[in-house]
């Protein structure tokens, strides 16, 4: 994302993750420099209690199962805790080693009984070799728990009248309920005369909902029962039944019918049918009979029928009990009067209008012809669009979601239903199934489900069960020539390139075509190779010269399935002209490893696997490479991937190849010579420039990390000695702090631009804004705001101006230049490094950024103003700004619970501009603290200098000495607005895809 979205995102990310936070459930972290199982991070193997368990003892030990020995001590890390739900205390207690890679934490007391707690572990919690978890675990647990549930609350207030006859009841217990302990005969609704009513019966937590189908009659009394049947999830009884007593409002509405099938006068109707009517409120069925319901004939004669309703008793249908003449007229109409259909309060139905319709002779229901998926049918996309084709037209009105249903592991999945065409249903579920598991598409039959257009009634459910497929990527495909190519020449052949491995039994002339204008495929050749990865379409004859062709590859279940059953979801489709020349220039092919310019990789030296190997590759005027040829060759000593190791796992688009070596087939150490083929459309071969370098065994001289290296941003300094931290001096002379502190403001503040600053620093060494690892391409250096606990650390000074420079200078004084300094530890040879000292001064000095800025404001202004003034000038008070925490409205908009959407537009403005200016400082100080922790864990790229964090000469002075420097030329202004980011040979030392030696 561009530079401010993302530093805005920092900023809130910030201001949202300043209350804390952790992961639920068991995690672990794996590798973070991917070199092997003597580096990366300690993983959680299991725990007890297991999560979610219940009636766990009060004296129960905590057990944690690691895949190495902890460090005790570092189990006293203030994320590391054990708490009882809705408690900020921790639970006192001790850790103790339990065996082998064993914890335990044994309580000073028992746990209360019937209780919740939650027990978490600290990112930072370490082995004895120093590697930390570098994720917040956590899992929850319930005591032993032999009291039954109580009642705290019911919604509805015993024996109160006029209460609507449309709502929803609640009950609130103790504590959370069984799910399995609350149904229709535990929790319902009845009337004084005993009559149960049909409802929906919902549990979340503690609260029991009850949700009646259709509407209650008027003016009556009611009672909501909870039976003892109802239990806690340790299986507690609740200890007496409740019976809530109340009165329905008075129902004086007449009730009206809103809409009728079939359609008024239609004909061709099934002597089958079975007609609809819907009305305006729940009817009472036994109300419609002979004396309130005229169904007859153009001749007169009655048939004979019986009243059939929905669940909400909305819709009454009704039956005959004999089949109807065909080609004849049918009337139905309600009567009106006394004796006239009533709704459930008895009011009786005042207007009507008959229903006239003519039959027609077709009796027969539709049948399900054929669908996809199939019935049975295993490796089902997760993204598929199911369609069900029957074998005549549908009625519309009866094909909505309330007839066509998809389940997934028994649970209802939102899909939009939909008449594709005349006689095909298609069912698009709105977010992809889950993988791996049983589904079911249902179309509803009988009286309330799907029917044709005569009305003839599916005979039963029409039911397709599935399984989903294991992978949840659809394949995609590369077309060469792609879509809208010209003048290729003649000679040329097509390649499809997918993915990945895909099922070649689905690879046939069939599913991937090449076509002529008008859509009639081509003779020729199909072949199917580089791992199931590549069709080749070699025509017979050749393409003619400028004629356009086409190509498709056919989506849906009957085109190309990955290895995991995955199809397209549509029709891939392209179309390309040839040209009047031939083709006879190979193409030009250029190969690098872990993307490092070919000026700077002389002399690499890589680990066995994790590195990338990069192939660009271009032809003349409009021809095309074929991307499916390409042959990545490694020459050397002792054994090596092969090129159709490396093609299976290798991302490829129309002008390159990525792909990183697997551990699976790692490089013996040695000399390697890296050589790249790859043959145009036409069969003209280029080859790249060999590529040389050495390969080597990680170890601890090799490397910039055995381990997550952690970082301790020290904040608490006070190197000018004048009793208030060095950080804490900048948010005053920042404005982003009162002196004093009148409103209780200023620590909110702080937590918030230090998070940010963190959250920069970290998004530049590709991690979370709280530091946790994102992939594999997640450096392993890990940012913290406090003191680690026995984990080898870095400390890094964080605030105030250059120790080498006047300590008493202020505002409009002249900057040292310097922004920050690092002892510079060639891969990270001290792992404990402290740039911390003031001889020399070591650290991060946010107040030269402030003195550099302000110097030029004082230039400019006022015929112009810059960046910086333009964000602190509100706040900065030497700028004449009023400091957040010292505002009227600062108590307001910098309270933890203030809410941006609702507020004033005045409570908005204050709050846009304190953040605006927390973001911008976050942003430009993440960024000097990334680049010298850099310089700490040896960062060198000799070599011409691109653009990134490290790529202007201005800004990395490589002439230093012995602490690297940070340069002040690096502007506030292009901080805010450019993307910084680590040049590539120091990203692939980062990631330890590079050894330096």
């Amino acid at each position: 994302m561009g530079k401010r979205t993302r530093a805005a995102a920092l900023a809130v990310t910030a201001i949202l993750g300043a209350c804390g936070g952790g992961g639920g459930g068991t995690g672990s972290a794996g590798s973070g420099g991917g070199s092997g199982a003597a580096f990366g991070a300690v993983r959680l193997v299991s725990h007890s209690p297991a999560d979610e368990a219940v009636q766990v003892a009060a004296d129960a030990v905590i057990v944690l199962e690691f895949d190495a020995d902890i460090a005790l001590e570092s189990l006293a890390d203030e994320d590391t805790w054990l708490r009882r739900d809705g408690s900020p205390d921790n639970v006192p207690g001790s850790f103790a080693r339990g065996g082998q890679s064993r914890v335990t934490f044994t309580p000073s007391a028992p746990l209360a009984l019937e209780s919740d707690y939650r027990f978490q572990l600290s990112a930072l919690t370490c082995d004895l070799d120093g590697r930390i978890l570098d994720v917040t675990t956590s899992f929850g647990f319930r005591t032993f728990d032999a009291t039954p549930p109580q009642i705290t609350n019911i919604d509805v207030v015993a024996n109160s009248t006029n209460q609507s006859r449309t709502r929803t009841y609640q009950i609130t217990f103790s504590e959370a309920i069984g799910r399995t302990s609350v149904t229709d005969a535990s929790y319902f609704l009845r009337d004084s005369f005993g009559i149960r009513y049909a409802a929906a019966r919902t549990i979340e937590g503690a609260v029991m909902t009850l949700d009646p189908y259709a509407d209650l009659p008027g003016d009556r009394q009611f009672f909501l029962v909870a039976t003892t049947s109802i239990a806690d999830r340790a299986g507690n009884l609740l200890a007496a039944a409740s019976q809530t007593a109340f009165r329905t409002q008075a129902d004086a509405e007449a009730p009206s019918v809103v809409t009728s099938w079939p359609p008024m006068n239609r004909t061709g109707v099934s002597p089958l049918v079975q007609p609809t009517f819907t009305f305006s409120e729940s009817m009472d069925p036994d109300s419609v009979e002979t004396a309130s319901l005229l169904f007859q004939d153009e001749f007169g004669s009655i048939v004979p029928f019986s009243i059939a309703s929905n669940k909400e008793q909305r819709t009454l249908r009704v039956r005959p009990n004999v089949p109807l003449q065909p080609d004849r007229n049918y009337t139905l109409a309600f009567l009106l009067g006394a004796a006239g259909a009533t709704d459930v309060s008895g009011n009786v139905l005042t207007a009507t209008q008959a229903l006239v319709f003519r039959t027609g002779t077709d009796s027969v229901a539709p049948t399900l012809a054929t669908s996809s998926p199939m019935n049975g049918e295993t490796r089902v996309p997760g993204t598929l669009v199911a369609e069900l084709e029957y074998d005549e037209a549908l009625d519309p009105d009866w094909v909505s979601e309330a007839t066509v249903t998809l389940t997934v592991a028994g649970e209802r999945w939102t899909s939009v239903v939909q008449l594709a065409s005349a006689n095909t249903i298609r069912v698009t579920p709105v977010l992809p199934l889950d993988t791996g598991t049983g589904a079911v598409l249902r179309v509803l039959g009988g009286g309330e489900g799907v029917r044709d257009l005569a009305g003839n009634l599916l005979a039963a459910d029409s039911t397709i069960s599935f399984t989903t497929s294991a992978d949840t990527a659809l394949p995609r495909v590369m077309v060469m020539p792609p879509d809208g190519a010209s003048a290729v020449a003649a000679q040329s052949h097509v390649s499809f390139v997918f993915d990945g491995a895909m099922d070649p039994s689905t690879l046939t002339s069939s599913s991937v075509q090449v076509l002529d204008d008008s859509g009639q495929p081509l003779p020729g050749q199909l072949t199917v190779g580089a791992g199931n990865r590549v069709v080749t379409f070699v025509p017979t004859p050749a393409f003619a010269p400028l004629t356009y062709y086409r190509t498709r590859v056919f989506g849906g279940s009957e085109g190309p399935r990955r290895i995991s059953g995955n199809w397209f979801t549509e029709d891939h489709l392209g179309r390309f002209r040839t040209g009047a020349v031939s083709d006879s220039v190979p193409p030009t092919v250029d190969v690098s490893v872990n993307a490092v310019q070919a000026s700077r990789a002389v002399g690499l030296v890589l680990p066995p696997s994790g590195f990338s190997i990069d192939v660009k590759a271009s032809d003349a005027a409009n021809q095309w490479v074929d991307m499916g040829s390409v042959q990545v060759q490694l020459q050397g000593t002792g054994s090596g991937p092969g090129a159709a190791t490396l093609f299976a796992d290798a991302v490829i688009d129309y002008t390159t190849l990525h792909v990183v070596v697997p551990a699976s087939a790692a490089l013996a150490e040695g000399n390697w010579t890296l050589t790249i083929s790859a043959s145009d459309l036409c069969g003209n071969v280029g080859t790249s420039t060999p590529l040389q370098f050495a390969v080597a065994t990680p170890n601890a001289a090799l490397l910039p990390f055995e381990r997550t290296q952690v970082v301790w941003i020290r904040t608490d300094l006070d190197r000018d000695g004048n009793g208030t931290p060095d950080f804490d001096d900048d948010m005053l002379r920042l404005g982003l702090g009162t002196a004093g502190d009148p409103l209780g403001t200023n620590d909110r503040v702080r937590s918030i631009v230090l998070d940010g600053i963190l959250a920069q620093s970290n998004h530049l060494y590709g991690r979370g804004s709280r530091g946790e690892p994102i992939d594999a391409g997640s450096v392993a250096l890990r940012f913290t705001k406090r003191q680690p606990i026995a984990v080898p650390h870095m400390q890094m000074a964080l605030g105030g101006l250059d120790p080498e420079g006047d300590r008493t200078r202020h505002y409009g004084s002249e900057s040292t230049g310097i922004l920050g300094r690092a002892y510079f530890d060639y891969r990270n040879g001290d792992p404990s490094e402290r740039n911390t000292t003031t001889s020399p001064g070591l650290g991060v000095f946010p107040a030269e950024m402030w003195l550099y800025q302000a110097t030029i404001h004082q230039q400019v202004w006022p015929a112009y103003q810059t960046l910086f003034a333009q964000r602190f000038r509100p706040l900065c008070p030497d700028m004449g700004g009023t400091p957040a925490g010292s505002h009227a409205l600062d108590a307001i908009v910098l309270a933890p619970g203030f809410d941006y959407t609702t507020a004033p537009t005045a409570q908005r403005a204050r709050w846009q501009t304190i953040m605006d200016a927390a973001d911008d400082w976050a942003s430009v100080i993440g960024i000097i603290l990334a680049h010298e922790v850099g310089h700490s864990i040896g960062l060198v790229a000799p070599g011409p200098a691109p653009g990134g964090l490290f790529g202007d000469a201005s800004l990395h002075d490589s002439q230093a000495g012995a602490a690297e420097v940070m340069a002040p030329s690096v502007g506030y202004e292009a901080m805010t607005s450019l993307e910084y980011g680590f040049r590539d040979l120091d990203l692939a030392y980062l990631r330890q895809r590079v050894l330096l030696r």
